[in-house]
């Protein structure tokens, strides 16, 4: 039998991982997915369940299905999960002094111990594809046998990450908590050098991300660039642009973000008809953002799907991050017709020209940060074009593009030929 088969693992899912399990699949290399859990069967509402059960029960659910429909077996262990949601709804974790982030660590070397197992079971196998933080014990069992280690990392390399937020940190003390106080254990960062290390090839979907690894002593033709994509069908232009400037930011609203530098930007220029809205968990330190907020406006998290009318409300999307693995909300205010002012340590190279469908600003510039927000106020009009061009930009960057390029860079790293497998479905 022909060795041409992948196992796939991702224990949580998000729609990158769903997307590349289509991609396995369609290109008919899957021997078998695993993760944690996921909801498979018909989503309906039951008339004995109380409304508002019922609509966060619907909710998380339909976050749940994640799963694409696939000609091969799903393995799942949900039993760490549920005691992951358990612990986590109950608030358990917080009075047993149990850190949210070491449960989703459990659930997710969980499900690389259960891969490596099923790795060391003999198994006609061609790779494994794994991620970040789930991915060293299957390295380590495919190597054994001689298989092939595909590493998909979705964000920057650790020591990237870890010196741009100590640089933050040195920056603004008063933002260190938020900046440092999460920094993952050596023990965690050893297992991602090592993960990184045992990997044939590393799947990135930004230029950042591939720079991380490289400054890190990764050689560049272990790296592989395939940007992720968009269902554009989902999201649509306003029909008439807005009248006044509306400024959005949406994203977890915290220093690794920039967020500091947007609003010290925007408040410094004191525009009376433009606004400015931040939508997202608030990550600094406590009673940081309601002191510095100034004339902007801020909204916790709301439901992914409810964005749109965010998207179609704004003039302009801005994303200074300093730390951030393609960064979504940029395709996402781009299929909605919407320019995005963004920095380089986002997927924003990638996507936008500078100055045709949107600007790319250096991190940390207040000053050209300021420059093109007064650029947006001054020129509603060619804002109003370069959102058209962004509209087509993302029309471009599809979830079809991103699944034919990771099939056919899998099939090539095989030495497989599309005509070496029974059929490849519709992408």
């Amino acid at each position: 039998m022909q060795h041409n088969k992948i196992v796939f693992s991702h224990p949580l899912g998000n729609p990158f991982a769903t997307n590349a399990l289509r991609a396995i699949n369609n290109f008919d290399i899957l021997e078998s997915a695993f993760c944690a859990w996921a909801y498979t069967r018909p989503i309906t509402n039951s008339a004995w369940i109380p409304q508002t059960v019922s609509s966060k029960l619907h909710r998380e659910l339909t976050r749940r299905a994640w799963l694409p429909s696939l000609n091969r077996p799903v393995r799942m262990s949900p039993y760490r999960e549920f005691a992951r949601m358990f612990l986590s709804q109950t608030h358990l974790d917080s009075a047993l002094g149990i850190s949210r982030q070491s449960l989703v660590d459990w659930v997710y070397e969980g499900i690389d111990s259960r891969v490596a197992r099923y790795i060391d079971s003999d198994r006609d196998l061609a790779a494994v594809y794994a991620y970040e933080d789930a991915a060293l014990n299957s390295f380590r069992a495919a190597k054994q046998n001689g298989q092939v280690c595909f590493y998909d990392l979705p964000i920057a390399y650790y020591e990237t990450a870890a010196a741009i937020a100590k640089h933050e940190a040195a920056l603004f003390p008063e933002l260190t908590s938020s900046l440092l106080n999460n920094m993952d254990s050596k023990q965690k960062l050893e297992r991602k050098r090592i993960e990184a290390q045992l990997a044939d090839y590393i799947v990135v979907a930004s230029t950042f991300t591939c720079n991380s690894l490289i400054s890190s002593g990764i050689p560049r033709n272990k790296i592989s660039l395939i940007p992720y994509g968009i269902s554009a069908t989902d999201f649509s232009p306003a029909p008439t642009p807005p009248k006044t400037l509306n400024i959005l930011f949406v994203g977890r609203v915290g220093p690794r973000k920039g967020v500091h530098y947007l609003l010290k930007s925007f408040n410094s220029l004191g525009i009376i008809d433009a606004k400015l809205k931040l939508i997202g968990t608030n990550e600094f330190p406590r009673g940081w953002l309601e002191k510095n907020l100034g004339s902007a406006q801020y909204q916790p998290t709301i439901a992914h799907h409810s964005l749109i009318h965010e998207y179609q409300n704004a003039s302009v999307l801005v994303l200074p991050s300093l730390i951030e693995g393609f960064g979504m909300v940029i395709l996402e205010a781009m299929a909605c017709g919407i320019p995005v002012i963004a920095t380089p340590n986002t997927a924003a190279t990638d996507i936008i020209d500078d100055g045709v469908d949107g600007f790319v600003i250096p991190i940390r510039n207040i000053d050209a940060l300021k420059e093109k927000i007064l650029w947006c106020y001054d020129n509603p009009d060619q804002l109003t074009q370069m959102g058209k061009l962004a509209r087509l930009k993302a029309c471009h960057f599809s979830w079809e593009r991103y699944r034919s390029s990771l099939g056919s860079f899998l099939l090539d790293k095989l030495n497989l030929k599309d005509s070496d497998n029974a059929s490849i479905t519709a992408l």
